[in-house]
């Protein structure tokens, strides 16, 4: 258990100002997240966002988007290919046999 909250505010905070003024300059977009407490079973962040679409820009892999959406509660799930379903091809239809 843990609380940084001030640190994060007096320490941290001024120098992501910094950050962010130069990556606004510089138009490079881009996300950070800060735990800055844990403490009885919950855990806080302090997420800050310069984000492609302020500079009306498409990146061609959004990587910012997708942190952004697991800081927004979204979960990750692996990308699987398409199963190959073309074994099953040279199969006949089994003939069912039903007592009657």
């Amino acid at each position: 258990m843990f609380d940084r909250t001030n640190y994060y505010e007096e320490k941290i905070k001024p120098i992501l100002k910094e950050l962010n003024r130069m990556c606004v300059i510089c138009g490079i977009p881009y996300f950070a997240a800060f735990c800055v407490k844990d403490m009885d079973g919950k855990t806080s962040y302090r997420n800050v966002l310069y984000s492609a679409s302020n500079m009306s820009t498409v990146l061609s892999d959004d990587q910012l988007c997708k942190h952004i959406n697991v800081a927004n509660g979204f979960d990750t799930v692996l990308h699987q290919p398409e199963l190959d379903f073309s074994v099953f091809d040279d199969l006949d239809d089994p003939e069912l046999e039903i007592d009657k």
